[in-house]
């Protein structure tokens, strides 16, 4: 008799992006207006969570196609500054580029600004980076968040708070104290966050809309959807690895992608190393 064949186990259905309405923004296109992924996505997320009640929002992307070459000014980085400059009407476009990130979170900011015309918005950066040149949406005030705290001024109270790069726990703690009424509170990309882990300090602050660069491919969460654990492969093209309904431990996550990759690809997938995977 002859050995019958052992099937082969079905694929795991969940890590098929048709699945999922948002897939992570196409690497780098979608952070520029000509695509407007990235925008959309982030909007579409925010009127989402806040449509099905909440009011305290975090949302996280790298603002700048290349977040660890800002200082260095790289081509991409440079055309995304001119994009940046465009949006604003500000002619000094080399200010825009010496202030890329500040810049940046000013735009997605603004951006955000868009999804909810019948609400005021107040942008509270947390920078002390001149924007007074820039054209804002209609219903944008902009302040400075550490000031308009201490002051006691109050936004109206179904505005729409959002708090750029808070930063350090403290910022994160002023922000919130926005909160209550109708108001909603968005805490938009902190460059760093004290909890060593994917998301910041405040437990009751939703991650509407996710994306972090982790060792060897990228954490994505949209609104409606669980997270999404991305391999990056040697040639820049993504796939899905994981899916979690709970949000993942920065460690455990960051291990599941570096195996893979390692097993996959030894040491030939790296986004620097020239002749090892290099497409940064």
């Amino acid at each position: 008799m002859s050995e019958v064949e052992p099937e082969a186990p079905e694929a795991d259905s969940s890590l098929n992006q048709d699945l999922y309405k948002f897939a992570i923004p196409m690497l780098y296109d979608g952070w520029f207006s000509q695509s407007g992924e990235l925008a959309k996505q982030m909007q579409e997320s925010a009127v989402a969570a806040v449509n099905g009640g909440s009011r305290t929002l975090e949302i996280s992307f790298p603002p700048v196609p290349n977040v660890d070459e800002v200082k260095f000014g790289t081509k991409l980085n440079s055309m995304f500054g001119e994009d940046i400059a465009r949006y604003f009407a500000i002619k000094d476009e080399k200010k825009v580029k010496r202030y890329m990130i500040e810049f940046a979170n000013f735009y997605w900011a603004s951006r955000l600004a868009e999804a909810f015309p019948d609400r005021k918005v107040w942008i509270l950066c947390c920078n002390s980076v001149k924007k007074s040149d820039a054209r804002v949406p209609q219903n944008v005030e902009v302040a400075c968040a550490l000031d308009r705290v201490q002051r006691g001024k109050v936004p109206d109270d179904d505005a729409l708070v959002i708090v750029n790069d808070p930063g350090a726990t403290e910022n994160w703690r002023r922000g919130a104290k926005y909160g209550g009424k109708d108001r909603i509170v968005v805490m938009l990309n902190s460059a760093f966050v004290e909890t060593y882990d994917l998301c910041g300090p405040l437990k009751e602050y939703e991650q509407s809309y996710f994306l972090k660069r982790i060792s060897k491919g990228w954490v994505f969460k949209a609104e409606g959807q669980p997270w999404l654990a991305y391999l990056e492969r040697p040639d820049g093209s993504v796939e899905i690895l994981d899916v979690s309904e709970q949000r993942p431990r920065l460690g455990a996550v960051s291990k599941t992608l570096r195996d893979e990759s390692f097993r996959r690809y030894s040491i030939y997938n790296d986004r620097w190393s020239p002749g090892f995977g290099a497409r940064l």
